[in-house]
């Protein structure tokens, strides 16, 4: 763990904790992420951290029950439950964990928040993650598509935002929680993989190579690219294949 590393852990809590609580810690952890970076780096990072998505002006899905689907795994729920290989989750059953509710669970790999360089602050491991280990959720407030745009004419500097499904869109800007701080990388580390908990969608951060201890996880911002303008968001990524932009047309490795 480098010098400038910041010991606190990204916990998941069983309960969630009250709100005094809550602002409590959050605002311990960025104090002391924020107090580590030189002058000329420190951002303003104001947000209230959640745990689930919040829908903001539309509705969130919903069906009947019966029509959710369910295994036949005998014991544990592996590679080969049909439910799982849909990127569904299995059901809660009480306190039975059949190993396929990582979600509900919130059965995330440790993860902190530390300075990031010209990024500023990004989210590190802080043990070992091997391929197709879920890491986070990507939770922010759900909004239409609308509300996307209109929001976005508004804003200036980082954009928070993730298509979800159907025209619904996540905004973790004013409302998240550790997955916020991921960067962009032109050769991530992480995919996001689209999951269902009964009829909601939700966003999951899944390794998609295997990833040491202090290593800085990102995934792919993906920002669609109109080859009829200019890009506009420079990237810092680093990497081998880094394109310059974020919304830049991927580059291929040889």
């Amino acid at each position: 763990m480098g010098k400038n590393a910041v010991h606190v852990e990204i916990r998941s809590f069983k309960i969630p904790p009250s709100k005094a609580v809550e602002k409590a810690f959050t605002e311990r952890v960025l104090a002391k992420v924020v107090a580590k970076l030189p002058a000329s780096a420190k951002p303003v990072v104001k947000y209230k951290r959640i745990h689930a998505n919040i829908y903001v002006g539309c509705r969130r899905p919903s069906r009947a029950r019966d029509t959710f689907l369910s295994c036949s795994c005998d014991g544990l729920c592996g590679s080969n439950c049909k439910v799982r290989r849909l990127q569904c989750e299995c059901l809660a059953r009480g306190s039975e964990d059949c190993g396929n509710q990582r979600l509900q669970r919130r059965q995330y790999a440790k993860t902190e928040i530390r300075p990031a360089g010209i990024k500023g602050l990004g989210l590190f491991a802080m043990e070992a993650i091997m391929k197709g280990t879920l890491v986070t959720e990507y939770v922010g407030e759900v909004i239409t598509r609308e509300e996307c745009m209109r929001r976005k004419a508004k804003t200036t500097g980082h954009l928070y935002f993730m298509a979800l499904e159907n025209d619904m869109f996540i905004d973790a800007r004013h409302k998240a929680n550790e997955a916020r701080f991921i960067n962009h990388s032109c050769d991530p580390n992480c995919i996001i993989e689209l999951w269902y908990v009964g009829d909601e969608p939700r966003a999951a951060v899944v390794a998609s190579k295997d990833i040491s201890c202090d290593e800085e996880l990102s995934f792919d911002y993906a920002f669609h690219h109109d080859p009829r303008n200019r890009p506009e968001y420079p990237c810092h990524c680093g990497s081998e294949l880094c394109r310059g932009f974020i919304d830049a047309p991927r580059r291929v490795r040889p």
